[in-house]
Parts: C-alpha cells; structure tokens; sequence
C-alpha cells in the first residue's frame, strides 16, 4: 500500500448494478443502452478499470479446488475473455480447508488464466493464515483485498491494514460512499433492501 499522499488513487469502477432489475434486486442498469452510456461516462473521464464480479446470494460457495478451479473457467468463458486481471474469493468458507483455495489460486496463476488474486470480507487472522499457507507451500500469495471501507465502517483500521502493509497487499475498498447511506439515497428503504 503507498504511503505517499501525492500517489493518485485508482478508480475502479463497481458494475454489480448493472443487470435485470426483474431479477436481481441491486441492478438499477438494465438495459444495454443504459449499461453502455454508463461505461462510455467512466471511460471518457480517463478510467478503466472495471470490477465485474457476479453477485448471488451463494457468494460462499464451498471453495473446494475443483470448485475455484470451474467458476474460473466459466467466468473466463461467460466474459469472452483469455485471463481475469484479479480474481477475489468473495466470502470465507470456513468449511473448507484454505489450503485448497490457495491451491487453486496458484494453478490459476501458473496457468495463466488470473493474472493476480485477492481476498475480500475475510478476518484479518484469515487473512495471515492463507499467506502463511502460501508461503510454506511454495504458492503464489494473495496480492490484494477488498472490503468495506468509509466514514462509518472503518473496521479495517484495526489489524486488517497492518497485515496487509506486512504482506505488501494492496487494499481497495468497496462502498466508499457508504452505498450512497450519506447522501439520502436509502430514506424509506424497501423492505429486504440493503439499507
């Protein structure tokens, strides 16, 4: 993480709004013109990185080897694409042991297919544990996490960021305008809404 203030801060542009709103409950793009007027804003103001993470309610799905390993293929499928700039484990499974997720990131990598990986929601003690996996096994650490992070979810300030400054991971956070909370946008939220 850079410690020089006058580095600029990137700009990654979240599109887990965009879809149909028929189906999912977050999208607010739902049409292809309303989508690609949306990118073109982004780009034409010099930016272009874009997070295209899916959103579902099973974000932790059991993160089996073989399970890592085929949702990478499809999504490089679905996406049209040849290698996923940074792939991120969404959400802890406890369940399975890490050992075979950070396999499956380093056959990721070896293979071309993701070019970095990243870790989001997981503790800060999670996150040393699957470095310290990686560097006894000889696998290529996780170089980036995302999580939440602005004026009232500042959780990350705690031990997050000093693990992350030891491993030389990158933080990006995600809900800087706290989902819009701050400007009014959720007064009279609708029931089973995120706010």
């Amino acid at each position: 993480m850079a410690t020089n203030s006058k580095v600029p801060l990137n700009l990654v542009l979240g599109t887990n709004n965009i879809g149909d709103s028929s189906k999912d409950p977050v999208a607010t793009i739902d049409s292809s013109e309303q989508a690609k007027a949306f990118l073109e804003t982004f780009a034409q103001r010099g930016y272009s990185e874009v997070d295209t993470a899916r959103c579902s309610k099973v974000m932790a799905a059991p993160h089996t080897k073989d399970n890592i390993l085929k949702g990478i293929d499809a999504l490089l499928e679905d996406l049209k694409i040849k290698q996923i700039d940074i792939k991120y484990l969404h959400m802890p499974d406890r369940a399975t042991p890490f050992d075979q997720l950070c396999e499956a990131m380093d056959h990721s990598i070896r293979e071309t297919k993701i070019r970095r990986w990243g870790l989001c929601n997981y503790a800060a003690d999670e996150v040393a544990q699957i470095v310290r996996i990686c560097e006894e096994r000889g696998f290529v650490k996780p170089s980036v996490y995302q999580g939440p992070y602005n004026a009232a979810v500042r959780g990350a300030e705690k031990d997050l960021f000093k693990v992350l400054r030891d491993n030389d991971m990158s933080f990006y956070a995600y809900s800087p305008a706290a989902g819009g909370l701050f400007a009014g946008n959720h007064k009279g939220g609708r029931k089973g809404g995120k706010f």
